[in-house]
């Protein structure tokens, strides 16, 4: 999840982020519309609490969360980061995506 964020010009807001959660900083105060914009691709997305609503989203992958469901969130996110005028790293974003791909065909070809 680091990577994808880096790619997309993104930080991650914690210096120890949680296995289960990332909270991302969004610049600009654009992070309603980023969590807006995420969740109309029906990807589940928490705001920031109190004063970090407009500046933090958060992304849950705990639970029943294989890497396709991380691989699904990659192009709503680049859409969003372009649109919001962020640089975004396409190649990179689309090494990560095959990455994840693969490591879940991997698995099921046990």
């Amino acid at each position: 999840m680091c990577e994808l964020v880096a790619g997309c010009s993104l930080t991650l807001f914690s210096t120890a982020p949680a296995n289960g959660v990332t909270a991302i900083s969004v610049p600009g105060g654009q992070a309603p519309r980023m969590k807006s914009s995420l969740e109309s691709y029906g990807i589940l997305v928490g705001g920031g609490q109190d004063h970090l609503g407009p500046d933090v989203i958060r992304v849950g992958h705990m639970g029943f969360c294989e890497p396709r469901h991380i691989a699904d969130l990659i192009p709503p996110l680049h859409g969003i980061c372009a649109e919001i005028g962020l640089e975004v790293d396409s190649e990179k974003l689309m090494h990560i995506q095959q990455s994840l791909v693969q490591s879940e065909f991997n698995d099921r070809s046990i």
